[in-house]
């Protein structure tokens, strides 16, 4: 894991203005919250309902019904570990 064994805070929160994240695939560019969910059409009544899974105030995770979209940043490196 790229993330430090020494966590300070884990939090599970709705999305706040400007949150970015690193998706896996896109090479270390970042895209903001409200970006990724309009490219994935998620409808606009239930962004704001969408769990992030937040890890030192950078976001881990965002949680949708049929997909986790993971950080770069959080992401498992080492194959065997799969």
């Amino acid at each position: 894991l790229n993330i430090k064994p020494d966590v300070e805070s884990v939090v599970l929160r709705t999305r706040k203005m400007g949150d970015k994240i690193q998706p896996l695939g896109m090479k270390g560019r970042s895209k903001t919250i409200k970006r990724l969910m309009i490219d994935r059409k998620i409808p606009k009544h239930l962004r704001d309902k969408i769990p992030l899974l937040i890890i030192d105030n950078h976001v881990a995770a965002i949680i949708l019904p049929d997909q986790w979209i993971i950080s770069e940043l959080f992401a498992i490196e080492d194959k065997h570990l799969c």
